[in-house]
C-alpha cells in the first residue's frame, strides 16, 4: 500500500490543526473547547496537541545536540590554541586548560553527579510525621 507523502493535503491539514491546536491550549482553552473550534473530539484535541508537542520536543532535543557538540568542537579549539604554553609548564595555560577540560566534561556528561547526604533533612521529616501522627490519634 502506497504511503503519503508529508506534503499531501490531508498531512497538511492534521499539521495545521496541531498548530492551532496547541496555540490555542497555550491561550488557555480546555480540550474540549479546541475540539468545538477545530471541529474534531475532545480526544482528537488532546492527541494533536500531543502530536505537536512531541514534534517540538523533537526538534528542540536535535537543536541541543547540535549545540552541545558546537561547543565541544570550540572548547576543543581553544585547548588546541594553549597547548603547546601547557606542555611547556605555563601555570595559567594549564589553569585554563584544566577550566576547559571541566567545562568539556560537564557538556558531554563525563562527571557523575555528586552524592549529597540527606540524612538530617530525612530524620527531621520522620519526627515531625511521627508527632503529627501522635497529636491525630488523640
Amino acid at each position: 500500500m502506497p504511503t503519503e507523502s508529508k506534503a499531501s493535503p490531508r498531512r497538511m491539514r492534521a499539521r495545521d490543526r496541531e498548530v492551532q491546536a496547541l496555540n490555542l491550549r497555550k491561550s488557555g482553552a480546555t480540550y474540549e473547547q479546541i475540539g468545538k473550534a477545530l471541529e474534531i473530539t475532545t480526544q482528537g484535541a488532546y492527541k494533536a496537541i500531543i502530536r505537536s508537542l512531541r514534534k517540538l520536543n523533537e526538534k528542540n532535543s536535535e537543536g541541543a545536540d547540535e549545540l552541545r557538540r558546537l561547543e565541544v568542537e570550540r572548547l576543543d579549539r581553544m585547548l588546541a590554541a594553549i597547548w603547546s604554553q601547557v606542555i611547556s609548564g605555563n601555570q595559567g595555560a594549564i589553569d585554563r586548560a584544566l577550566r576547559i577540560g571541566e567545562r568539556r566534561a560537564k557538556l558531554i556528561g563525563l562527571d557523575a553527579p555528586t552524592k549529597q547526604e540527606v540524612t538530617e533533612p530525612i530524620r527531621l521529616l520522620v519526627e515531625y510525621a511521627e508527632q503529627n501522627q501522635n497529636v491525630n490519634d488523640d
